[in-house]
Parts: structure tokens; C-alpha cells; sequence
């Protein structure tokens, strides 16, 4: 209960942070018995994935994390692809326009890059924050 007072947990992270807690301090199938208390916690609705996915989207769409990167990290995290897939869709293009867009001004200020090196340079920092490529060309070659 620890674990999941702090925040939502996927039921893959809730699994290997229980299997790496017990596993030396417990004989037998712990597996197994990790899977019972999973299903329990899910059964009471204190394990969600449906929150864990809104929550983390949300936290870190906040900190200027893109879509590519989000599917990527909630892929680590035991989340389906369909499921993700779905939870992005919910997110419009003019919304991902908008926070690539702040992100770019929050580093680089307002004025588009004019010569092919900071082109590259706010394409590159873009791109690892998890925006895709179209979304960064909209952004660095608007005329608006």
C-alpha cells in the first residue's frame, strides 16, 4: 500500500518493484502470489491503469514531454500500444502544436531560427523531448 500511496502505478511496475522487495526474503512461487495481490489491488480499484496512464500523460505533458517519447516510456512501463494509442489520440494536433511550440520559445525565444545550424540545433532538442518530425517542421518553418 506504500507503493501505491505515493503515486498510479502500472501493474508492470507494481509487479517488479514487488518482485525485487520479496524476492530474497520469500521461498517459493513468489511470482504467483504477486499476481493474487495485483489482481486483488485491481479487483478494489486502487490499481488502475486507466489513471496511471491519464496521470502520466498528464504529469508529463506538463514538463514538455512529446507524444513519440510518451509512447515510448508508457511502452516500458507494461502499458498496451492500443491503450496508449487511444489515450494520445484524445490529444489534438493544435494542442501538440501549441506545447511544441512553447517549448521551442521557452528555450529558444520567440524568434524562428533563420540560418540551416539552429534549424538543426532546436530540431535536435525538439526531437528528444519526443516530438515528431512533422510537428517540428510545422513549428520551425511557419510563417506565421
Amino acid at each position: 500500500m506504500n507503493i501505491l500511496a505515493g503515486r498510479e502505478h502500472s501493474r508492470k511496475e507494481l509487479f517488479d518493484k514487488l518482485h525485487q522487495k520479496f524476492e530474497s526474503k520469500y521461498d517459493g512461487d513468489i511470482n504467483s502470489q504477486i499476481f493474487i495481490v495485483i489482481e486483488q489491488l485491481i479487483k478494489d480499484n486502487l490499481l488502475n491503469e486507466d489513471r496511471f496512464i491519464e496521470s502520466y500523460i498528464r504529469g508529463k505533458r506538463r514538463k514538455g514531454i512529446g507524444p513519440v517519447r510518451l509512447k515510448h516510456e508508457l511502452a516500458q512501463k507494461g502499458i498496451e500500444s492500443d491503450l496508449i494509442s487511444d489515450y494520445l489520440s484524445d490529444i489534438s494536433n493544435e494542442e501538440w502544436l501549441h506545447e511544441i511550440n512553447t517549448q521551442r520559445i521557452k528555450k529558444y525565444g520567440s524568434q524562428l531560427p533563420s540560418d540551416k545550424k539552429e534549424i538543426i540545433k532546436q530540431s535536435r532538442f525538439l526531437y528528444q523531448r519526443g516530438y515528431p518530425v512533422d510537428l517540428i517542421n510545422q513549428v520551425l518553418y511557419s510563417k506565421d
